[in-house]
C-alpha cells in the first residue's frame, strides 16, 4: 500500500520590489529584480543564499545554463546608451568565474535573454542579431534574423533558441549550429520547456519538438493556458476544464474541471507527478498527471499572482501581499 501524501506550504518570503522573473534550479530559486541584482534562495526554507549584481550597473535578465548563472547587467555610457556585461557565476554558489563586456548599446530594459539546456542568447529589442554565450561568459555565436524583421523577445525552447520577431509578430528559432529549423508568421508561442514548444496559429496549436520537427496540430480554445513537458501536455481552457494531451499525439487523455469555470489565471505547472493550476477564484489545485484526478487544493486563496512555477518536487506562487511581492512555496510529501 502506497504512502498517503499530502500538500504543505513550507515558507513564504518576502521579494525586493520589482522582480519580474522566477527560476527554480539547483535547490534555489533565483529572481531578478530589475534595476538591481539577481537574487537566490533555498528551495528548502526560502533563506536567502546570496545576490549578484554591481552598484551602479541594472539587471537586464539572467538565465541557468547547466552549473552557470549567467546575468546580464547594464551601466550607463551616455544618454539613453547603456553598455552590456555578461557575468557567470556558480549557480550553486554565487561565486564568479567569468565575465565579457558585449557588443550591445542600447536604451535600459531593451535587453532580452533565453536560454537552452547548453547556451545563453542575448539580444536588443528592435535590433536584428542575437549572440550565443557559453557558460563562461564568452560569445560563440552570432545569429541574424532575416531583412526587415528585428527581435522582440527571446525564448528557450529545447534545444532552439526562439526569437519572436516583428513586424510579422512571427518566430524563428535557431539550433545552436545557426540553423534556422523554424519560421512561422502570425504565430504566438503558448508554452514552452526542455522538451519543446506549442504555438498557437490562427486557432490552430501545433507541437514541435526540442529540435523544431513538428509533432502534429489540432484546433484548440484560443486563450488556453498550457504546459509542455515530454509525456504529457497540460491545457485550461476559458471555461476553466484542465485538458491532459498526449504530447507524441496531441490526443485528449482525461478532462477535469479546475473548480471554476472561468480561465486560469496562469500558465499550469507539472511538478513530481503531479499537474498544477491556478484557478480563476485563485485557488491552488494539484491533479494527478495520470489520470486527472484532482490530489491537492491548500486552503489559502492567492489572489493578484504573477507567477506560478516548479522545480524539483516545490511549486511557487509569486503574488501580491498588501502592496509587497511575496514567494509561496508548497511541497507534496508523504506522511
Amino acid at each position: 500500500m502506497s504512502a498517503k501524501r499530502t500538500c504543505v506550504m513550507r515558507w513564504q518570503v518576502a521579494l525586493p520590489p520589482g522582480v519580474n522573473r522566477l527560476h527554480a534550479a539547483h535547490g534555489l530559486v533565483f529572481g531578478a529584480s530589475g534595476s538591481g541584482a539577481v537574487h537566490a534562495w533555498a528551495r528548502n526554507d526560502g533563506s536567502a543564499r546570496f545576490s549578484r549584481g554591481e552598484t551602479g550597473l541594472m539587471c537586464e535578465g539572467f538565465a541557468v545554463v547547466g552549473e552557470t548563472l549567467l546575468v546580464v547587467l547594464a551601466k550607463r555610457a551616455k544618454a539613453e546608451v547603456w553598455s552590456k556585461t555578461v557575468f557567470a557565476f556558480d549557480a550553486a554558489t554565487g561565486s564568479e568565474h567569468g565575465r565579457t563586456e558585449l557588443q550591445l548599446d542600447g536604451p535600459p530594459g531593451s535587453t532580452c535573454v533565453a536560454s537552452t539546456e547548453k547556451q545563453a542568447y542575448v539580444g536588443l529589442q528592435k535590433t536584428g542579431e542575437i549572440t550565443g554565450i557559453d557558460d563562461q561568459a564568452q560569445e560563440n555565436v552570432l545569429l541574424a534574423l532575416e531583412p526587415g524583421l528585428t527581435l522582440s523577445n527571446l525564448i528557450g525552447a529545447g534545444e532552439m533558441v526562439v526569437a519572436l520577431v516583428s513586424p510579422h509578430q512571427g518566430l524563428r528559432g535557431y539550433l545552436p549550429d545557426e540553423s534556422l529549423v523554424l519560421k512561422l508568421d502570425d504565430a504566438m508561442p503558448v508554452a514552452w520547456s526542455h522538451d519543446g514548444l506549442l504555438v498557437m496559429v490562427n486557432g490552430i496549436v501545433r507541437c514541435f519538438d526540442a529540435k523544431g520537427a513538428e509533432r502534429w496540430r489540432r484546433p484548440f480554445d484560443l486563450s488556453a493556458r498550457m504546459a509542455l513537458t515530454e509525456s504529457l501536455i497540460i491545457a485550461v481552457d476559458h471555461l476553466g476544464m484542465v485538458h491532459g494531451l498526449d504530447a507524441a499525439t496531441g490526443d485528449s487523455k482525461w478532462s477535469v474541471s479546475s473548480g471554476a469555470k472561468k480561465p486560469a489565471m496562469l500558465n499550469p505547472v507539472v511538478s513530481d507527478g503531479y499537474a498544477w493550476v491556478l484557478n480563476a477564484a485563485g485557488k491552488v489545485v494539484g491533479f494527478d498527471v495520470a489520470d486527472g484526478r484532482k490530489a491537492f487544493t491548500p486552503n489559502e486563496a492567492f489572489p493578484h499572482s504573477r507567477a506560478l512555477l516548479a522545480g524539483e518536487g516545490a511549486v511557487y506562487v509569486h503574488r501580491e501581499v498588501e502592496g509587497h511581492d511575496t514567494l509561496t512555496a508548497f511541497e507534496v510529501v508523504s506522511g
